[in-house]
């Protein structure tokens, strides 16, 4: 794949509150099993409602399984959360993510 082909690839950034699925939903669109994990090639997720996602993660993912139709995938750590008052830092360390991802601008 050439860099023009990579741009063409659609790229997915989930955002929002802390223990609200974004994982979840990172899994089921990539084809993976909603409560899938790092090992089975997914996104870990957490049966609570408490932060599971530490760090700005990504991935490329057939949308739901379909290999002609690839994906990348970018899964954030949750804002608002009751145990921490950390969104400022979360939202810089995303930008800071995001600018060092030159492959998905």
């Amino acid at each position: 794949m050439n860099n023009n082909d990579s741009c063409k690839i659609p790229k997915i950034l989930i955002l929002g509150k802390t223990g609200t699925g974004k994982s979840t939903f990172c899994n089921v669109i990539a084809g993976k099993l909603p409560d899938s994990d790092k090992s089975s090639g997914g996104f870990p997720v957490s049966s609570e409602t408490d932060s599971c996602t530490k760090k700005t993660t990504l991935g490329d993912f057939c949308y739901c399984g379909d290999p002609r139709r690839p994906v990348t995938i970018i899964d954030t750590p949750g804002f608002d959360d009751p145990t921490k008052n950390q969104d400022a830092e979360i939202i810089s360390n995303l930008v800071d993510e995001l600018k060092s991802m030159k492959r998905y601008h």
